[in-house]
């Protein structure tokens, strides 16, 4: 395992530092939360662990590097395919080879997309990027025995902002905020949402306390700023790519919340599960051994089956009758 890094704030952390640090993050605790013997199959204990290239998580990295850090990060991240698809064995190969690099592979059209959101997202007019946010904004802190972690895409002393995708089912909803409070309530998010609220109160600690790391002359008023802030709001700020294709307009859709509010609330619930979880496991396992979820015998009873399981159909033909 790499080196686990002090509790801090951190302005310049690398993301193979920070997640391959070992410490905990939302993600890991949504995993512990729902199924936590495969959190271990994740984690860098894994020898045998496997990172698979998922190629619709290409878009969103890439529109994290135009917006939070920059046209010139763009340039290094990204990079636009020259094939209309990777049938072909030479396309194959290219892609492999970006992937094997560490780029998000876009279209051209996807290109004009990710300008066209990234001006949307920096420009909206209550919690537009180029209001004194500070992008990419990592905290280390320990909880419970454990090293936690959260990484905030932007950070200002009224706001911490998280930038979510729709992905393709945002038909799900009535309205586009309706879909988001449906994305929140099925991902967890209240989870992250109170995991980062966490990591903001120690990260006014650490700026007090001068364990900041990375940080430029510019970085420091705003960091004061926050440390002198005893209350913030949270805010997803959810977005939908404008697709041609699919006939998809731009969507822009921020959902901001308070302190103990009802998803701080139900998040911290979910948080605290998750950490019995994963003590529960470290005391039966620890980290050498591969986890495995072992539950005991259960006898169903008849009101847990679902109500459809005995809807049958009646025959089609009753015997002796005509075919």
């Amino acid at each position: 395992m790499a080196n686990l890094p002090k509790p801090g704030v951190y302005l310049s952390m690398p993301d193979e530092t920070y997640f391959g640090c070992g410490a905990i993050g939302s993600t890991d605790l949504k995993t512990l939360l729902r199924s936590p013997a495969d959190w271990w199959y994740k984690s860098v204990h894994n020898p045998d662990n496997e990172n698979v290239y998922k190629p619709h998580f290409d878009f969103g990295k890439a529109l994290h590097a135009l917006i939070l850090e920059g046209e010139a990060v763009f340039d290094r991240v990204a990079v636009v395919s020259p094939y209309s698809d990777f049938r072909k064995k030479e396309a194959q190969e290219w892609r492999d080879s970006m992937v094997e690099a560490g780029k998000a592979i876009i279209t051209a059209s996807e290109e004009k997309a990710l300008r066209h959101m990234a001006a949307l997202v920096t420009n909206h007019p209550d919690v537009g990027l180029s209001k004194n946010f500070l992008r990419e904004v990592a905290v280390i802190w320990e909880q419970d025995g454990m090293l936690m972690r959260a990484k905030f895409d932007a950070i200002n002393p009224a706001f911490g902002l998280d930038l979510k995708s729709y992905g393709g089912a945002n038909t799900q909803g009535r309205s586009p905020y309706d879909s988001a409070m449906r994305f929140i309530a099925m991902r967890d998010y209240d989870l992250q949402r109170s995991h980062y609220h966490t990591g903001r109160e120690k990260m006014r600690d650490f700026i007090n306390g001068g364990q900041v790391f990375g940080a430029t002359d510019e970085h420091k008023p705003i960091l004061q700023e926050i440390a002198l802030r005893d209350k913030w709001a949270w805010c997803w700020l959810f977005y939908q790519k404008l697709d041609n294709k699919a006939g998809h307009a731009p969507i822009v859709m921020p959902v901001a919340v308070m302190p103990e509010d009802a998803s701080h609330r139900s998040g911290r619930q979910k948080i605290e599960t998750a950490v019995t979880n994963y003590k529960g496991y470290v005391e039966r396992f620890g980290f050498d051994v591969p986890w495995a979820q072992i539950n005991p015998l259960t006898w169903a009873a008849d009101h847990d089956f679902v109500p459809w399981m005995s809807d049958v159909a009646p025959p089609q033909f009753r015997i002796g009758e005509a075919a």
